[in-house]
């Protein structure tokens, strides 16, 4: 910035356009001015309305329980200290705590790449949560499987067995269309994601037996499956499994299971999931997905179901839809 002084001579005055920065967040708060940044980044933007809102709700705690760190607290390792602190507070709820501590991370991580701070003392903090089994070890059995077709309803069943063949998530289920099946392919975009699947159902003979069993007469693909996971939880309470750790969203993973099973690879895997494929694999970043690859991975899925004895859905014995 350049001044004329009352003699007539110009100065130029320079300042620490970073230091500036810092010290205008320290007078905010750090916590709340990183989150408003993050919250306003192609990051931020690029996750899904639903996840958005879940971050927003974890951000909005964090701001009101560290408003008072500056950057110089956060650079400084005592922080971690308050970090578990704040995630002791919510002990009674350690789910709640650890997603806590997990939006603290990423809110963080994202603050280092963008060198807004020096350090990411949340690293490490481990969670409260007992661990047990992971979620993606948790598979439905073929014993699972036969006791959902004979105790459930058979609009769950139907459900059940579409979610199975697709690894769609219950959102996208939910929300497909009729008009996304066409000349034996179901195309969809994933909510979560964004990611375009494309599923060669006619490759697949149980699965393609099942939608074209279904009455696509109306917009969606599954009309009848409205409150499904309120109605699925009461199946599942009424059924033996319902001491067993089971949740709607393993079928997902069951049914990658079953893919890696019938050796697919890991490129033909996410052609039907929608999985990202990431540097460990194969084919690292520039695997893309491909209606060949899901075509391979349904051709080989169904080599290995027909040399396998096979759990039939005869329907519903006991009750009705």
């Amino acid at each position: 910035m350049r001044k004329r002084l009352a003699d007539g001579t110009v100065k130029e005055y320079t300042y620490d356009r970073t230091r500036a920065r810092k010290v205008k967040m320290k007078q905010h708060g750090a916590i709340r001015q990183i989150a408003e940044l993050y919250v306003r980044s192609p990051e931020f933007s690029k996750l899904s309305a639903r996840w958005q809102a879940n971050r927003k709700y974890y951000l909005g705690i964090l701001e009101d329980e560290l408003d008072w760190l500056t950057i110089d607290d956060l650079n400084d390792r005592e922080c971690r200290g308050d970090f578990y602190e704040l995630r002791d507070q919510f002990a009674e709820t350690p789910d709640k705590a650890d997603k806590l501590i997990d939006s603290l991370k990423g809110l963080l991580g994202w603050a280092y790449e963008r060198n807004r701070i020096s350090y990411n003392h949340a690293m490490g903090i481990p969670h409260l949560a007992k661990s047990g089994k992971r979620r993606n070890d948790i598979v439905w059995t073929e014993d699972h499987e036969a006791i959902v077709y004979a105790t459930f309803p058979p609009v769950i069943i139907e459900a059940f067995r579409f979610a199975l063949f697709s690894a769609m998530r219950l959102s996208d289920l939910v929300a497909l269309r009729s008009s996304a099946y066409k000349d034996g392919w179901i195309t969809y975009q994933q909510g979560k994601t964004g990611a375009w699947v494309y599923l060669p159902v006619y490759a697949l003979p149980p699965f393609h037996e099942l939608v074209e069993g279904l009455d696509r007469s109306g917009a969606l693909m599954l009309p009848d499956v409205g409150c499904l996971r309120s109605r699925w939880r009461t199946a599942l309470s009424r059924s033996p499994l319902r001491d067993e750790d089971l949740h709607w969203h393993d079928l997902r993973g069951t049914a990658t299971t079953r893919l890696l099973e019938a050796r697919c690879t890991d490129a033909e895997v996410a052609a039907i999931t929608g999985h990202s494929i990431g540097p460990g694999t194969k084919l690292g970043d520039y695997a893309a997905r491909s209606k060949q690859l899901a075509l391979h991975a349904y051709q080989k899925w169904a080599e290995y179901i027909a040399q396998r004895p096979q759990v039939i859905a005869f329907g519903n014995r006991t009750g009705n839809r």
